[in-house]
């Protein structure tokens, strides 16, 4: 049965134990409870929040210039998982080397 005390997934089960016996009645018995906590799995994909970001660059702009997003709205990525499957690295394929992503900064 779900734990009624816990909303993080915590199950309590009840295990018994019990002798095939003939001669002895009742067949001698034991109980025990066990909790089972199920923990996050990595299950969520990270998501953008938008399903797309404009910018523009001049062509001539040199190397290394922070690209402004149009409407200055910056991109964000969620994962609705926990702990460590929550976290997630970005980074652009890009076969020329033209654009890269600085971590933490976008």
């Amino acid at each position: 049965r779900e734990s009624t005390t816990n909303s993080n997934g915590a199950y309590i089960i009840e295990i018994m134990a019990q002798e095939e016996s003939k001669a002895v009645y009742p067949a001698p018995s034991v109980r025990t409870e066990v909790t089972v906590i199920l923990m996050d799995v990595n299950d969520e994909t990270p998501t953008f929040r938008s399903k797309m970001y404009a910018c523009e660059v001049n062509e001539n702009a040199p190397a290394n210039t922070p690209l402004t997003f149009l409407g200055h709205v910056v991109p964000q990525v969620f994962d609705f998982d926990q702990g460590n499957n929550g976290t997630f690295d970005m980074f652009i394929e890009d076969e020329e080397g033209i654009f890269e992503v600085t971590p933490h900064q976008g």
